[in-house]
């Protein structure tokens, strides 16, 4: 779309690749963090429970990592509903919810304290990584398709047009 958020020649156009590429290196952060154990596991012992910080107090860091990112997927996500035609008045919790858990899995895995702060994610790191690593293959050739380099974000263009990333 020459001239428009797509083009990368224009300041829209360049803006957005900057965003995409920075929540591409943010994913990868996230994938690449020493503190994904404290806060990642199927059960309070593999987390640390609430101790954690005070052994690793990276945790709290990656905890507000990681709810960056599936916030920042949610407002897509509401985005793309409303450019589907989609309309929403005042969203009640259950439906914000709803709109939350079609973005990324994440939400469903949240452990809370009776605050509602957010202390870990109760599911297997295996499981943790490999919703990463969809959400950043999703983010990677979405930078692609606007027109970015697909070295920047290591994907390569194979000879018969397709795109691998590792």
């Amino acid at each position: 779309q020459k001239g428009g958020i797509l083009d990368p020649s224009t300041p829209e156009g360049r803006k957005q690749l900057a965003l995409n590429k920075g929540q591409v290196d943010q994913i990868n952060n996230v994938l690449n963090s020493v503190n994904m154990n404290t806060a990642v596991g199927p059960n309070v012992f593999s987390r640390f429970g609430s101790l954690r910080n005070i052994f690793r107090p990276g945790a709290a860091n990656f905890i507000g990592d990681v709810e960056q990112l599936a916030s920042q997927l949610n407002l897509q996500s509401l985005i793309d509903a409303k450019a589907r035609g989609a309309t929403f008045g005042a969203l009640s919790d259950q439906e914000l919810q709803v709109l939350s858990n079609s973005a990324t899995k994440i939400g469903a895995w949240r452990v809370k304290d009776k605050n509602g702060n957010v202390t870990g994610y109760k599911v297997k790191e295996s499981d943790f990584k490999r919703e990463l690593d969809k959400i950043n293959n999703f983010a990677k050739l979405d930078y692609v398709y606007r027109g970015g380099n697909p070295e920047d974000v290591g994907v390569q263009l194979m000879p018969d047009g397709t795109y691998w990333a590792q």
